[in-house]
């Protein structure tokens, strides 16, 4: 496995890269720090290269991470200063393909505000009812109310990074971090709440970890060096991490 810029630690992780919300989201238990520890197997922390931990997931036997970016920004659309803030990104190979995964870590934390939440300002309009169309085929309207904008704006993050990097197929992955003694979130049921409204989507639900939904060939509207809007094919799946809750010194 092969980290875009050298980090072999927690602390080299922060220092090159810190988390949006800086110190009050670098803690122990909490996503961004508990994911550093995780991906660059801090003291031993899982047991396992991270690579190996996704290999455990049926989804994933023989894939090969190529590169992984944490902390990654995708631009999905116009906007240059609300890009997708991916937790982190990867290029894979699996059975001579290559995909791109994106994950969001949690720990206790929700997803952000859900759609209804979007309704405030013209700018925030314009921008749901351009993901509502991408993967729902129209504005937004009540039936999205309680559709998380995190979801769609990750999806749509997932997109971009897959097609700037030349991968078809992308996966995005909720990956519940769940540490002893912290009381997490359950996020499959939004998942699934979004996975239902999307008209190409497997008519399926993401059941537990390692379970994954294709929601189809599905598009966003920036647009490539051809002119033509981005495209992949793209999986959304749940994965839960148990960790030791170990704490850095």
């Amino acid at each position: 496995m092969k980290i875009n810029i050298n980090i072999s630690n927690p602390d080299e992780w922060k220092l090159a890269l810190p988390p949006a919300g800086g110190d009050k989201q670098w803690k122990d238990k909490f996503s961004a720090k508990e994911l550093a520890k995780i991906v660059t197997n801090y003291k031993n922390y899982v047991g396992k290269d991270f690579e190996l931990l996704l290999q455990d997931n049926e989804e994933f036997k023989g894939l090969k991470l190529i590169n992984v970016f944490p902390e990654h920004l995708s631009h999905f659309d116009d906007n240059p200063r609300d890009p997708r803030h991916h937790d982190l990104a990867c290029i894979a190979e699996k059975d001579g393909e290559r995909i791109a995964l994106c994950f969001e870590a949690k720990v206790s934390e929700s997803f952000d505000k859900r759609l209804s939440s979007w309704q405030n300002s013209d700018g925030k309009k314009t921008r749901c009812n351009i993901l509502c169309k991408n993967f729902f085929g129209c504005n937004y309207n009540d039936k999205f109310k309680d559709v998380y904008y995190q979801l769609l704006s990750a999806v749509a993050g997932t997109i971009a990074f897959a097609s700037e990097n030349g991968c078809s197929k992308a996966y995005f992955i909720v990956y519940q971090i769940i540490p002893e003694e912290k009381k997490t979130s359950d996020h499959k049921k939004k998942i699934n709440d979004f996975i239902k409204l999307v008209p190409t989507a497997e008519k399926k639900e993401v059941v537990g970890s390692g379970s994954f939904v294709n929601l189809g060939g599905l598009k966003i509207d920036r647009k490539n060096e051809k002119g033509e809007p981005l495209c992949a094919e793209v999986y959304i799946g749940y994965i839960e991490q148990k960790v030791t809750g170990e704490k850095i010194d």
